[in-house]
């Protein structure tokens, strides 16, 4: 992750400058509605990295991308709802990390999304960010098993 330095939280982020050097910023775009789809605390963050994710294996629409979601969510009981989506696609092509064009469907078109280098880039560092985190939990699950062993 060189070239890259974190910059306020970590929920969400976009590149600025170029490959060399490049800045991580920081932003949102909302978590949708409280409940058992979309609202729990942290999720925003994997909704952005598996959509990335799924683009990085072709390109896609909103409808298909919320379909394929389910393969790669780390949070199964909370799958954002299909609103929250489209709000990541548009924070993502803002951001320079999703690139989207019209094609002509069945009755009104669909705007297909595909990765760009910066999103690329921003797969690699959520990629980077999780396995970090999965150290952690490692060490705190054998921690809590130290000081709670099964009965």
């Amino acid at each position: 992750m060189s070239g890259f330095r974190r910059i306020r939280r970590l929920s969400s982020i976009r590149k600025v400058g170029g490959a060399e050097g490049g800045v991580v910023m920081v932003g949102e775009y909302g978590t949708g509605r409280g409940g058992h789809r979309g609202g729990g605390r942290g999720v925003v963050r994997y909704v952005e990295a598996s959509v990335l994710l799924l683009l990085a294996e072709r390109p896609a629409h909103g409808y298909e991308l919320n379909e394929r979601l389910r393969e790669v969510f780390p949070v199964p009981e909370q799958l954002p709802d299909v609103s929250t989506i489209y709000r990541a696609l548009a924070y993502l092509e803002a951001q320079g990390a999703v690139h989207s064009t019209w094609t002509a469907g069945d009755g009104a078109g669909r705007k297909v999304h595909e990765l760009t280098e910066v999103g690329r880039d921003l797969l690699s560092f959520w990629a980077a960010r999780f396995q970090e985190e999965q150290t952690g939990l490692v060490r705190f699950l054998e921690h809590f098993e130290r000081l709670m062993p099964p009965s």
